[in-house]
């Protein structure tokens, strides 16, 4: 049975280097055949044509397939609407009660009580304060797309609360890589 990983592989193959360089925003380097992606703003090295990570052991295999699945998906159109959320996918709105508990939830948790603790946690990941409110920063996840998490801190009248909008762009992925993108950062937050 072939791994997801190595179905990205095979997917990123059928892109010419150049192609995948200039859709995704990255840079390819023809002399050495080695394309440089950057991925929560720190760049990576990706061996053609083999597809050959040079800072492997920096990378979870599950960013690996995220890596992978932007540069292959990154030629695809989809319609400028701005930043979005999960519910303004079709299958988003599906999955919705799945994403509350893998992304929302843990976040809450973990810094509805200290947003001033997740600005600056953020800071770790290259977030950067957004103008969305008080406590929302963004993360330039690849150099097509963003994300914005926003932490409402519990007060007198509501309980904590969080939020997740992306750029459409991300909408190249499936809701799947939509959410395993945006839980890989809430692992990365989450984690003491």
């Amino acid at each position: 049975m072939t791994s997801i990983f190595q179905l990205a592989v095979d997917e990123c193959k059928k892109i010419p280097p150049q192609e995948a360089a200039v859709n995704s925003g990255g840079f390819l380097d023809k002399e050495k055949n080695v394309l440089t992606i950057s991925y929560l703003g720190i760049p990576y090295h990706i061996q053609y044509p083999e597809i050959n990570f040079l800072d492997a052991q920096l990378l979870k295999e599950r960013e690996k397939i995220l890596i992978l699945h932007y540069l292959a998906q990154s030629g695809k159109h989809v319609k400028e609407k701005g930043f979005i959320g999960f519910t303004d996918i079709p299958s988003g709105k599906m999955y919705y009660s799945h994403i509350t508990l893998r992304l929302y939830k843990p976040l809450i948790i973990k810094f509805g009580n200290s947003p001033e603790e997740f600005i600056q946690k953020s800071k770790q990941f290259n977030g950067h304060i957004s103008d969305v409110s008080e406590f929302s920063i963004k993360f330039s996840v690849f150099p097509k797309i963003s994300v914005v998490f926003i932490i409402y801190p519990e007060d007198e009248e509501f309980p904590a609360d969080a939020k997740i909008i992306f750029n459409s762009e991300a909408e190249i992925f499936d809701i799947e890589n939509i959410v395993a993108m945006c839980a890989e950062l809430v692992i990365k937050l989450c984690s003491s």
